[in-house]
């Protein structure tokens, strides 16, 4: 291990507690449910592909996503962090040969997102940079991407990006922009600083909608934009992962 990489923070699909209504990895679909006909295998981890070539997750255009591991060519440039392309075709993307596209909308059997590093080391020991969290199937299809974490209170992913919860770790991801109160139907609708609840949640919303991260320690501030709600845990009691303990949410009591 050197001194840039670290295997601390590995999220898998029987990581952690849940928040809201944002999904959980198990519920992404990390854990194939029919391997069908798989292509031929590789390794993530060993890029043992041929020249000009990467393993990537084998998504099943079906709509089974991560069924397995395959050889695509390297069609791009696209270096980690910069936005991408996701041919859910073939599985092949337009980012370099030293990241993988995380796709985070699908228009057309093509999906959008941002270019992330691969995992490195092993199934049993992956290893990111500091910072970063291996998003990690059980078994293990699945990403095996290294995504960096964020602050969901100081919102630090920059332009157009929010700070999501993945399930077991947040993370940075395109925005839709959806402010307080506004309808939600996936995590990102919601714009930077907010997070989609259900309905019941908020007053005055039909089926799920937009609300705001808050502060314990500040108290129901915050939540002055949102009438009928308190600042309240985002995670239940006991659950918080380490230095999440002061995060809530603007719901009604």
């Amino acid at each position: 291990m050197t001194d840039s990489e670290s295997s601390e923070g590995v999220a898998t699909s029987e990581d952690a507690s849940e928040g809201t209504s944002e999904p959980s990895a198990e519920s992404s679909g990390f854990v194939p449910t029919d391997e069908g006909d798989l292509p031929p295998d590789c390794s993530v981890f060993e890029q043992d592909c041929g020249e000009g070539e990467k393993c990537v997750p084998w998504i099943d255009p079906d709509g089974s996503p991560w069924l397995g591991f395959t050889c695509v060519p390297v069609l791009g440039e696209q270096g980690v962090g910069e936005p991408c392309t996701l041919d859910f075709e073939d599985s092949s993307d337009d980012c370099d040969a030293a990241s993988s596209c995380f796709s985070f909308s699908i228009f057309d059997g093509v999906g959008a997102g941002q270019c992330h590093a691969f995992c490195t080391g092993s199934g049993d020991d992956p290893m990111c940079p500091p910072s970063h969290t291996c998003l990690i199937g059980n078994g293990y299809p699945g990403p095996v991407l290294c995504i960096p974490q964020c602050d969901p209170l100081a919102q630090d992913c920059g332009e157009e990006l929010g700070c999501y919860w993945f399930g077991s770790f947040f993370s940075c991801a395109a925005s839709n922009g959806a402010g307080p109160a506004e309808p939600c139907a996936v995590f990102t609708d919601c714009g930077a600083g907010n997070v989609c609840v259900e309905g019941d949640r908020i007053p005055s919303c039909d089926r799920a909608c937009c609300s705001i991260f808050c502060a314990l320690s500040l108290g129901d501030v915050p939540c002055a934009e949102l009438p009928g709600t308190s600042c309240q845990s985002y995670f239940q009691p006991g659950t918080a992962p380490p230095g999440y303990e002061d995060l809530g949410v603007c719901i009604a009591p």
